[in-house]
């Protein structure tokens, strides 16, 4: 499927031990339409020392940014990311995680199109992102 939906929001959990509790938070409102199109949970993986594992939640459309803040709300009113969370939530194409493209590549191209912290205060993206973005 190569289309707007393969972008995802994406949040690295630590610790890992939370993962059941906040899978099936997301499962429930994905089932119950609250979210986007699909979700997925990355398995477990022993090599992994950084004991964080992902969920990632689909949107229809990456450049709807009223859909986008819909479910960026929904995810804050489960419990999953506020205005302590450090991390925040990223949103990222499909593509590129499948192409391990991250931020620190030699274009100094963005790995991901925009942060919650950002898209919940309003900012917009600039550049080649921004000028894709329905307001």
């Amino acid at each position: 499927m190569q289309d707007k939906a393969q972008a995802t929001i994406t949040k690295k959990l630590k610790p890992y031990n939370d993962l059941p509790r906040t899978w099936r938070l997301v499962a429930e409102a994905t089932a119950a339409g609250k979210l986007g199109p699909a979700t997925k949970v990355a398995t477990y993986d022993p090599s992994n020392n950084m004991l964080e594992s992902v969920i990632c939640v689909y949107t229809f459309d990456f450049t709807d940014i009223k859909d986008v803040r819909r479910v960026l709300n929904q995810l804050a009113e489960l419990g999953l990311y506020g205005p302590r969370d450090q991390r925040g939530i990223f949103y990222k194409a499909n593509a590129w995680t499948d192409m391990d493209f991250k931020s620190d590549n030699p274009y100094k191209i963005k790995a991901s199109f925009f942060s919650s912290r950002a898209m919940l205060k309003g900012e917009m993206p600039d550049g080649v992102t921004g000028r894709m973005l329905k307001g």
